[in-house]
């Protein structure tokens, strides 16, 4: 009886795949399936899919006392000097905290700082390779984006702003939560138009 109540299934191999038929999962793909006394453990896809709801359900309620632009400019601070190319508000353990990447001509810089007092957390610096580095200039700045995101999307709030190459220009790159949404838009660096915008329902549940 206990050989019945302990089961393991492992798909590892397409040949292993095939032998499941039209209702098996692609090629290649490796999933594990543990029943152990009526224990059901989870996907390790369908985990980190419901810790990224859980996540965004707790930023959606954050409160930080920093802005973006304030997290901004106290990160340059400790710089001196560069381009701001990232800023994300996240939550790791229920503390939340600001993430902000600067570049300069080889390295880029990347700051963690509490998103109540501005504190650094943690700062590092690495090489600059050589396609990470901009390719273009933005006409318009972070504090830019963000006002004009919140000006078409009143309720929403702004969790990452990320200007990145895009061919040979800049664009930016926004996420939001807009009441039970997460939205990625992609926002023309020079007018901000906005060319492109997804979607996604997160479920609010534990």
């Amino acid at each position: 009886m206990k050989n019945l109540l302990q089961k393991k299934w492992v798909l590892a191999t397409a040949a292993g795949i095939a032998l499941l038929g039209a209702g098996a999962v692609g090629a290649g793909a490796a999933y594990v399936y543990t029943h152990e006394q009526g224990e059901h453990r989870m996907f390790d896809d369908d985990k980190e899919h419901h810790d990224h709801d859980k996540d965004s359900i707790a930023l959606a309620k954050a409160n930080p006392k920093l802005s973006l632009k304030e997290a901004a400019d106290k990160a340059l601070a400790e710089a001196k000097s560069g381009t701001i190319t990232k800023i994300e508000l996240k939550i790791d353990d229920n503390k939340v905290y600001y993430e902000v990447d600067i570049q300069t001509n080889s390295t880029e810089k990347e700051y963690e700082l509490d998103a109540d007092t501005g504190k650094v957390l943690s700062a590092k610096t690495e090489q600059l390779d050589a396609q990470d580095k901009l390719s273009g200039t933005a006409k318009k700045t972070f504090e830019d984006v963000e006002k004009a995101v919140k000006a078409k999307y009143s309720s929403a709030k702004v969790t990452e702003i990320k200007l990145y190459n895009d061919g040979k220009t800049v664009s930016y790159k926004v996420e939001i939560l807009d009441n039970n949404q997460e939205k990625d838009l992609k926002l023309n660096a020079q007018d901000l138009t906005i060319t492109e915008q997804t979607a996604k329902d997160h479920e609010d549940k534990d």
